[in-house]
């Protein structure tokens, strides 16, 4: 490190200077005087070029550790896991493709078996849906004037609902405030009216929230008509649930979205197949190659 410590030369030159009686000449003040200012910027000199030696190191340190930093970055995913199970490396990343995604889909998670599943769709699971009795929008309803009570059992579950029905009601008037006392019991179904104003006419329509045997429903009147007037009973469409095979093992689920090998595969039920779908769990290597190129 340079010494900036410059007392010792201008003691130097004084002590010089006082060893010396001529006034004139070399050791005169004004020669004193120039000594000491030609040290000084020499001084000055020297301080700066230290100064600019270390700002440019102080940079390349920067730039050093910031490259550091970045290979760590790029690296990180290519270092093997620390643990069994963390699954933090680039080489536990799978992908799932299917051979036929428009009727099975499939997405995997690290930590995922590779291998590959056949699977058969027989049947998709489906919500029940109850579409009631197309009546005139405009007309007065039928149904009972007063308080109108019914019973909703969904899964084993039984729920009274009400709907007040004033003597005056419009079909349409009548349908809506059922819908709405249907949807306020929040049992798992969702009422709507399907209203055609061109050709005058509102329809009650009814349906479960989940899909499968568990969302299948039934209505019956307790006092009051509201569920014959309506016709909300009439089931257009069953619950049902799933039915596949994977590898020729029968399944069944009230659900299309399955989870197997420890939650690491979901498989998505779109269509009933023609034939068997192919669904080939493999290494990741479009993420291996990408983190390699990162890497360079």
């Amino acid at each position: 490190m340079v010494n900036t410590d410059y007392s010792y030369l201008s003691n130097y030159l004084y002590i010089n200077y006082l060893n010396n009686n001529q006034g004139t000449g070399a050791n005169s003040p004004d020669a004193l005087l120039g000594l000491v200012e030609n040290a000084a910027a020499q001084a000055f000199s020297l301080g700066q070029t230290y100064q600019q030696q270390f700002s440019l190191l102080s940079q390349a340190l920067n730039k050093l550790s910031t490259y550091a930093g970045q290979l760590y970055q790029a690296s990180y995913p290519l270092v093997p896991d620390s643990y069994p199970g963390a699954n933090t490396s680039v080489f536990d990343k799978v992908v799932a493709n299917s051979s036929n995604p428009n009727q099975v889909s499939a997405s995997a998670q690290p930590g995922a078996t590779i291998t590959t599943y056949n699977i058969y769709v027989n049947q998709l699971a489906s919500a029940q849906v109850n579409q009631g009795a197309l009546l005139v929008s405009s007309n007065t309803t039928t149904a009972s004037a007063g308080i109108n009570t019914f019973n909703l059992t969904i899964n084993g579950i039984t729920t009274p609902i009400s709907v007040n029905v004033n003597a005056t009601d419009t079909n349409q008037t009548f349908l809506n405030n059922m819908a709405q006392a249907i949807n306020n019991a929040n049992v798992g179904v969702t009422a709507s009216v399907i209203t055609d104003t061109q050709n005058n006419t509102s329809q009650l329509q009814i349906i479960a929230n989940n899909t499968g045997t568990i969302g299948a429903f039934n209505l019956s009147d307790v006092t009051g008509n509201a569920v014959i007037t309506s016709g909300a009973n009439k089931i257009i469409s069953y619950a049902n649930n799933a039915s596949y095979t994977i590898n020729n093992q029968a399944y069944t689920s009230t659900s299309n979205n399955i989870s197997i090998d420890n939650n690491n595969l979901q498989i998505n039920l779109l269509n009933p197949t023609n034939g068997m779908v192919t669904i080939t769990v493999t290494a990741d290597s479009n993420a291996i190659s990408n983190a390699i190129n990162n890497f360079q």
